[in-house]
């Protein structure tokens, strides 16, 4: 799996965004969201960028469904 990618969607964007403003207020949030451009010329861009599902499913409310392992990463 690629992880260098520096896509978002921009459901993904949007939904971070609003998680910002909601968790700690709007002075925390940038005016307008930060784009990058491929680093190399003939990159590929198909892979979106690793990121969390939902922004809203924090370590805390989820900690019930992880086992050890999986609360540890």
């Amino acid at each position: 799996m690629r992880t260098d990618s520096t896509h978002v969607a921009e459901i993904a964007l949007a939904e971070t965004r609003e998680y910002i403003q909601e968790k700690f207020g709007k002075d925390y949030l940038p005016p307008k969201a930060r784009y990058f451009s491929a680093r190399a010329a003939g990159a590929q861009e198909a892979h979106e960028a690793i990121r969390a599902t939902l922004m809203h499913r924090e370590p805390a409310a989820i900690k019930k469904f992880l086992n050890a392992a999986s609360r540890a990463l």
